[in-house]
């Protein structure tokens, strides 16, 4: 099984348990240890716990008419429509198997001993699923459009566009179990399951219009006016303004090298513009039917010795619920020098997003008895940044053995912070999420490592348990006497980068290519413990040594702290020991994430024309590449700093090489 993240008891995390000293089977049967309350074998799981099998289908179709007008010159209308269609079936088969479950040494004895045991799904029985999904997309788009030159300096470009989108999809899945040959897996051999038949249904549509305007005087100056009317079946129609939304967009462009006062720069300015814009687009991200009083299931009554069932409101109806806003405002200007010598594109952008729609769980006090929408139009946040692109073209040597080279460095920064959250009345400055960074990290403050039983005695416990030396020793900031959730505060910065680098250069010289892409990231930390389905933060294999009877990495158990090693810069070695708290995301576990890593390497050679033409062909290209070549980071070997968090059964980027030929005829 796994948990929300698709990594729990996966193939992944089995491997990350499985002890490599322990031989692949033991009598026939594949060996198993002990990992957390489960027993797990990484092997078995793969070859013989069952299968899971999808069939289908997909049907995409487009169209589009065009009309121009013999009329009017410069008028257009367009229909585009869209159909496309998704069929699939799926069948999993899941086969008990049994394992020798390896029990490791104790008391000073050195041997281990194996006991026969069903897997750690505990059925003695097999199951089978089959399901069946059918979906339909339909898009329309129809368009009006006028083109025109008035006069020798004026350009018009006007567009009124219409488009509605559609999603309908139904499935439907039946269970049974038992099967008496899994060599004829049909369920019609099957005993129905317990909850044999599921099915369910979805229908989704979208409309909107648009109309733009394009104006440019003497392809100097430069205007484009839009405006948006969209409509989302997440919002209510009996409500004045909230289905619908207005979302009006305009910029402005000033090529400056095209100014009489620029005259004479030719020979090294080849273009020199300023661009201004401002705009507002709409999302309807949230769960549909908010504006509706929702229900499920309820406790069932008893009246007159009969059970009846009941439907109980499950969600409290918002007819206010509306589009959540982005207000974009960018300043950018364009630059190319000495023909292509020297080229920028540079932006500076905020962006404002406002009556976001939030989910309000927990945001009311007790008091309310939780009858209050679900859903609400209230966050903020905004962003503020810049972004560049500096390029150089340019070529070493002159005709054929001219060593031809592109460089082009892209370069960003965004702040993102939150101005609005559901942030309770009574929680300390600390911990409230408004005015911090987006994605900035909660933890507690770490002080060093116990060094001694007096030091315990004279620190707070965290959550009133007493540490060991050599555990991780907390920093009190409520100055209540104890390490608890009040001393949790925002001590780590996002996992997403606010810096963003990426380096591209290509090259050709005769037949050769040659090209790469080196990227990196900085001002960004990543947490080495986890953060689990349930919201709370416990140890990975990188912050806890044999969690869970697993394996461990050989820098966390080198550097823990012992006796002989006071300067150890990990936690006290572990296994199977009681309860502590080492596991806690604090300052302790965050590391700094910058890194720069080599993406891509390729290396090609084109035939000469002359040999491809006497093999009848149009041309040949011979190439080798290599993705991931090398990673510069401070974080721990295994470890993936493009991962936005560490997880125990996260599967890391692979360093890969690969060859090719490509044919033209």
């Amino acid at each position: 099984g796994t948990d929300s993240d698709g990594t729990w008891m996966s193939v992944a995390l089995q491997t990350l348990a499985a002890h490599p000293y322990l031989p692949k089977t033991y009598e026939g049967l594949p060996v198993a240890v002990d990992y957390n309350v489960n027993y797990v074998s990484p092997i078995a799981a793969i070859e013989q716990s069952g299968y899971n099998r999808n069939d289908g289908y997909e049907v995409q179709t487009n169209i589009e008419l065009e009309y121009k007008s013999p009329v009017l010159k410069g008028l257009t209308a367009r229909v585009m429509g869209s159909f496309d269609h998704g069929y699939s079936i799926s069948k999993i088969l899941a086969t008990p198997f049994y394992v020798m479950h390896a029990s490791l040494p104790t008391d000073g004895s050195t041997q281990i001993n194996y006991t026969k045991k069903i897997d750690v799904r505990g059925n003695t029985y097999n199951t089978l699923a089959e399901g069946i999904y059918s979906g339909t997309s339909l898009l329309g788009n129809a368009q009006l459009q006028y083109v025109a030159e008035l006069g020798e300096d004026h350009d018009l470009d006007v567009m009124i566009v219409g488009e509605m989108r559609q999603y309908k999809a139904r499935s439907i899945a039946s269970y049974g179990k038992e099967l008496p040959f899994i060599e004829l897996p049909e369920l019609d051999f099957a005993t129905p399951s317990d909850d044999p038949i599921s099915g369910s249904s979805d229908l989704t549509r979208q409309m909107g219009f648009v109309g733009r305007l394009r104006y440019a005087y003497a392809d100097k100056y430069m205007l484009e006016a839009s405006a948006r009317y969209d409509g989302s079946y997440k919002f209510s129609g009996n409500t004045d303004g909230k289905r619908w939304g207005l979302f009006p967009a305009v910029s402005l462009g000033w090529r400056v090298n095209k100014e009489e006062f620029m005259l004479g720069t030719d020979e090294w300015l080849e273009n020199l513009k300023i661009r201004l814009s401002a705009g507002e687009v709409g999302v309807d991200n949230v769960s549909p039917y908010g504006f509706l009083n929702q229900y499920g299931q309820g406790t069932p009554v008893y009246l007159g010795g009969n059970r009846y069932n009941t439907l109980a409101v499950t969600s409290i109806a918002n007819l206010n619920l509306t589009w959540a806003r982005t207000r974009s405002f960018n300043v950018g200007m364009d630059l190319s020098l000495w023909r292509g010598l020297l080229g920028l594109e540079l932006d500076l952008f905020y962006t404002h997003t406002y009556d976001m729609l939030t989910y309000m769980g927990g945001a009311y006090p007790p008091s309310m008895g939780g009858y209050y929408p679900v859903y609400e139009n209230f966050g903020e946040q905004d962003s503020r940044g810049l972004e560049a692109v500096i390029t150089h073209t340019n070529k070493i040597g002159e005709g054929a053995n001219a060593l031809h080279y592109n460089v082009a460095l892209n370069l960003t920064y965004a702040y993102s912070r939150w101005i609005k959250y559901t942030d309770k009345a009574d929680t300390p400055d600390y911990q409230c999420y408004a005015g911090q960074e987006l994605g900035a990290m909660l933890g507690w403050v770490a002080d060093g490592l116990y060094q001694s039983e007096e030091e315990i005695d004279n620190s707070p416990w965290p959550f009133e348990q007493r540490p060991r030396v050599g555990d991780i020793k907390y920093v009190d900031l409520s100055g209540n006497g104890i390490v608890s959730y009040e001393d949790k505060a925002f001590t780590g910065r996002s996992n997403r980068p606010k810096f963003t680098a990426g380096l591209n250069i290509s090259m050709s010289w005769r037949n050769f290519d040659f090209s790469t892409l080196i990227t990196g990231a900085a001002m960004f930390d990543i947490s080495l413990t986890g953060t689990y389905y349930n919201g709370m933060d416990d140890n990975t294999i990188f912050t806890q040594t044999f969690k869970e009877g697993g394996n461990t990495p050989v820098f966390l158990a080198e550097n823990a702290w012992r006796p002989d090693n006071k300067e150890g810069t990990y936690p006290r070695l572990t296994v199977n020991s009681p309860t502590n708290n080492n596991g806690l995301a604090s300052t302790f576990w965050f590391r700094d994430g910058k890194y720069l890593r080599v993406k891509s390497v390729q290396l090609g050679y084109a035939l000469p024309k002359k040999a491809c033409e006497r093999m009848g062909i149009s041309g040949v290209r011979l190439y080798v590449e290599g993705a991931n070549l090398l990673t510069l980071s401070g974080l721990p070997e295994g470890i993936d700093p493009e991962s936005p968090g560490v997880t125990n059964g996260y599967y890391p980027q692979q360093k890969t090489f690969m060859g090719g030929m490509s044919i033209t005829f």
